[in-house]
């Protein structure tokens, strides 16, 4: 079965590995072979496949609550995750927003951004400034202050 979603600018038709399992670094394809994994920086697997600590740390965390809306609802470890990060911060009081990835974390500062200049009375500052050939994300704001522009079209 061919996946879905193509890469920006592939042309080509290109089966992608089927996989089957994957542990540390690795992944493992139903034919067999063994690839090493080097998606994890951009991704959520940066420590690894079937980690033991953290595949045990989310099936407690399953038995109790699967998901709950932050805004709406506090629990233990979104109250330890905060000590910790306010305590590594070295700030007094920090403001911080917890997001799902990347493309979240990038939307939050840009919203972030708007709305500082628009609570200090400068709604016109409304431009971003970013690297070029920088990419930021998948969402629509994220994209924006990209210039991949490959990944921008439709």
């Amino acid at each position: 079965m061919r996946h879905a979603e193509r890469k920006p600018g592939e042309v080509v038709d290109t089966a992608l590995p089927k996989l089957a399992s994957g542990r540390g670094s690795y992944v493992f394809g139903v034919d067999g072979n063994e690839y090493l994994d080097g998606s994890g920086g951009p991704a959520v697997f940066c420590l690894g496949h079937a980690h033991p600590e953290v595949n045990e740390a989310i099936r407690r965390q399953l038995d109790l609550v699967a998901h709950a809306y932050r805004y709406n609802f506090s629990s233990d470890p979104l109250e330890e995750l905060t000590e910790i990060v306010e305590r590594r911060s070295g700030l007094a009081d920090p403001g911080m927003v917890f997001t799902s990835g990347g493309s979240e974390a990038v939307e939050s500062a840009l919203k972030i951004a708007l709305h500082f200049h628009w609570a200090n009375g400068e709604p016109a500052r409304h431009r971003f400034i970013a690297r070029r050939r920088s990419w930021h994300g998948n969402t629509l704001g994220a994209l924006s202050v990209s210039e991949l522009s490959d990944r921008q079209a439709p």
